[in-house]
């Protein structure tokens, strides 16, 4: 079967909510399109993830090198396969979640500084180069606000349950930022299969790094979870070395965050361990 000017095997597909995906090759190069499902809504979602990835320009965010937006389908390079099939990852694979995660985190920040954010970080939606990690299926992004313009419309539901953030599940449409950092520490429990607010004092230097990266990013109230910023300034300082830098010991019981009330303690630059927040 013929797409455009590529040849794919129709009986070699994946299917997902709003699209099927082909594989197939061109020359020498090969390719994975993405065709939208026959119907209006599918049509429409395609045209914003077409016009939104190819505003982006990250290395990480997944590259567009062929489309037809009247006919809804794009090509890209085709991928090693989807996080969801490498993960979970041992503990001796830690090291490559850390890369790949900052990654995704790197990527989000970029789309934010540029007024969307993607909603739908789950592991089926990064997928795997020999060379890194990209961040793809950009159909329920949120657009900067236009009156008169947003497809979401009221209760309306998509994104993988287990990585969306608490209050996207009351409104889809009110989402900020921090709906992608929730969904960045939900991967990170994911690939580690810690949970979080399950911090033991025995935890060693590198499973209490990934423990503060969780409970920082994936803080149920959004008022006390990270900032991207937090959440990659984290990843981008090497867990031992963090761990060497920060102290560890308890504030007292009247000297608690004034912003989440946690006694855990603070690092060296008076952040508390919790939240995360550095005081007036």
């Amino acid at each position: 079967m013929r797409i455009g000017p590529y040849q794919v095997d129709e009986t070699n597909r994946k299917e997902g909510g709003q699209a099927f995906v082909y594989f197939g090759h061109r020359g020498n190069r090969d390719i994975a399109l993405k065709v939208a499902r026959p119907s209006d809504w599918s049509r429409r979602r395609m045209r914003r993830e077409i016009a939104v990835q190819t505003e982006l320009d990250h290395p990480n965010v997944a590259k567009i090198i062929d489309h037809d937006p009247g006919r809804c389908w794009y090509a890209m390079d085709k991928a090693l396969g989807s996080l969801e099939e490498l993960g979970p990852f041992p503990r001796s694979e830690w090291t490559r979640l850390r890369v790949g995660v900052l990654a995704v985190a790197q990527a989000a920040a970029h789309a934010h500084a540029r007024g969307y954010v993607h909603r739908d970080l789950s592991p089926a939606n990064i997928l795997i180069f020999p060379d890194r990690w990209v961040v793809a299926d950009w159909g329920f992004v949120c657009e900067p606000f236009q009156p008169g313009q947003r497809m979401t419309q009221p209760l309306e539901r998509f994104g993988t349950p287990e990585f969306l953030a608490p209050e996207l599940l009351l409104d889809t449409r009110d989402a900020t930022p921090g709906a992608d950092v929730f969904s960045i520490g939900r991967l990170a429990a994911w690939g580690t299969e810690l949970k979080a607010g399950d911090t033991d004092v025995g935890d060693d230097q590198l499973t209490a790094w990934w423990r503060r990266l969780i409970d920082g990013a994936a803080a149920y109230e959004p008022r006390l979870r990270w900032t991207m910023t937090d959440v990659i300034a984290h990843l981008q300082a090497h867990p031992t070395l963090l761990a060497a830098n920060t102290r560890t010991d308890s504030t007292g019981s009247n000297d608690a965050c004034a912003r989440c009330g946690s006694s855990a303690g603070r690092d060296q630059a008076e952040r508390c361990l919790n939240c995360h927040w550095l005081g007036d």
